[in-house]
């Protein structure tokens, strides 16, 4: 029940609302956050400009469930019942399948460059409403008009710099022929 700018929001969990909860979250990424229940990356709330991605939930709605998402990301998440979003009123957006209302939205691969960050292909520049696009992007960066839909807006300028990967394991101590997932995390600015 917060309002939140220029914000990550990573690695969180809870019974609903993974990430954020009944929340006003503007420029905003929601990444990687869980669910027992129902959205993963968001129950309810406004979201705007945000990024939701590689959340999940253990029922419905692995990206948001019941939210009004507007220029936003809602992708690449999981969950039995609608793995990017459930319900919800959702405008201008990159997600997938495409909403049966809402407007402008598109179900086109958002061509991420890691997590959040748009790469220089990605369908979804430009693809904005100005009437949402406020206050900075996620690196503190303005909005182009029209914006680009997500927490970021691309300048080729800005894309490239230091990378991070981080390698994960689901159990660290196992016995010979034991199954281990392994998650890969690239944070920073990439190129591509």
């Amino acid at each position: 029940g917060c309002t939140a700018s220029n914000s990550l929001l990573v690695a969180n969990g809870g019974y609903e609302g993974g990430g954020a909860h009944g929340s006003e979250l503007f420029n905003c990424a929601l990444v990687r956050n869980g669910a027992g229940s129902i959205g993963g990356g968001a129950l309810g709330g406004r979201l705007i400009n945000c990024t939701v991605t590689g959340n999940s939930a253990a029922g419905a709605g692995g990206g948001a469930y019941d939210a009004e998402v507007n220029n936003g990301i809602v992708y690449f998440n999981t969950a039995p019942t609608g793995s990017n979003y459930s319900g919800g009123v959702i405008n201008w957006t990159c997600t997938n399948p495409l909403p049966a209302g809402g407007t402008n939205n598109s179900t086109a691969d958002p061509l991420l460059a890691d997590g959040f960050h748009l790469s220089a292909g990605s369908p979804c520049l430009g693809a904005g409403s100005v009437d949402f696009a406020g206050g900075l992007d996620l690196d503190g960066e303005v909005w182009l008009n029209p914006p680009a839909v997500g927490c970021d807006q691309f300048y080729s300028g800005n894309a490239t710099g230091a990378l991070t990967l981080v390698l994960r394991a689901n159990h660290t101590n196992v016995t010979m022929g034991f199954v281990v997932n392994l998650t890969a995390e690239l944070t920073g600015h990439a190129g591509a």
